[in-house]
C-alpha cells in the first residue's frame, strides 16, 4: 500500500512541478540554444521555453519522491534523472540552467508533496480503493 501512494504522490508531484514549471515558461520565456548557436539538433526543434526543462522537472519530480520513500531506489533514480537532464542539454534543446532549473523545481515539488502526505492521505486512500474495486491495482 505504501508503495501506491507514494506513486500517487509522485504522480501528484509531478503535475505540480509541470503547471509551475509551464507558468514560469509563459511569465519568463527563453528560447532555446538552437535558436541562436549552431547545434547538432538530434530531435525536432520546439517552440516552448526552454526554461526550466520540462523533462528534468519531470523526472526529478519523481526521483524525489522516489529517494523520500526508498534511499536505494531514488539513488537509482536520481542518477536517471540526471541522465535524462544531461541529454537534453547533449542534445540541443536546453541551457545547463535550464536543466538545472527543472531539477530544483522537480525535487522541491516533491519534497513539498511528501511534506503534505498525511494531508492527502484519504485522498491516496481512496483512488486506491477505487482502483481495487476495478481491478486495476
Amino acid at each position: 500500500m505504501e508503495g501506491k501512494k507514494a506513486a500517487l504522490l509522485a504522480l501528484a508531484s509531478v503535475a505540480v512541478a509541470l503547471i509551475i514549471a509551464q507558468l514560469i515558461g509563459h511569465i519568463y520565456f527563453r528560447e532555446r540554444p538552437f535558436a541562436f548557436h549552431e547545434v547538432n539538433l538530434l530531435v525536432d526543434r520546439s517552440s516552448d521555453a526552454s526554461f526550466p526543462s520540462d523533462h528534468s522537472t519531470f523526472s526529478f519530480a519523481i526521483a524525489g519522491i522516489v529517494w523520500l520513500q526508498n534511499r536505494r531506489a531514488g539513488w537509482l533514480s536520481l542518477t536517471l534523472a540526471a541522465v535524462i537532464a544531461l541529454s537534453r542539454v547533449f542534445i540541443g534543446t536546453h541551457y545547463p540552467l535550464d536543466v538545472i532549473g527543472g531539477a530544483l523545481l522537480g525535487l522541491g515539488t516533491g519534497l513539498l508533496i511528501w511534506q503534505f502526505r498525511s494531508r492527502l492521505d484519504p485522498i491516496t486512500t481512496f483512488i486506491i480503493s477505487i482502483a481495487r474495486k476495478i481491478r486495476l491495482a
